[in-house]
């Protein structure tokens, strides 16, 4: 299954269905697996992305510009970049 996959460039599933229509009989246990493998991983992918959202908005709020002193400019992802006011010499903050 995995040669055949890896020769034609699908994935394990279609290569599956491929081969069921070329008549190769297959196990449905290892049809099940597959499927669960890759529903596992659509789901750690999910998680992850979430993850990282969510660690970038914990992180967003101390590299906003409410905290620095003087912006220089902004990243392609929208956060400012400067002096920040912990940083800077002024008394005055």
């Amino acid at each position: 299954m995995k040669g055949y996959s890896n020769w034609y460039g699908t994935d394990l599933l279609c290569s599956i269905k491929e081969l069921r229509l070329h008549g190769v009989l297959i196990d449905e246990s290892y049809e099940k697996k597959v499927i669960q493998s890759l529903e596992a991983n659509i789901s750690s992918r999910q998680i992850n992305k979430e993850n990282a959202k969510k660690k970038y908005r914990e992180n967003f709020d101390e590299l906003s510009g409410e905290n620095f002193k003087f912006i220089v400019g902004y990243t392609s992802g929208g956060v400012a970049f400067g002096i920040p006011y912990e940083e800077s010499n002024d008394p005055e903050n």
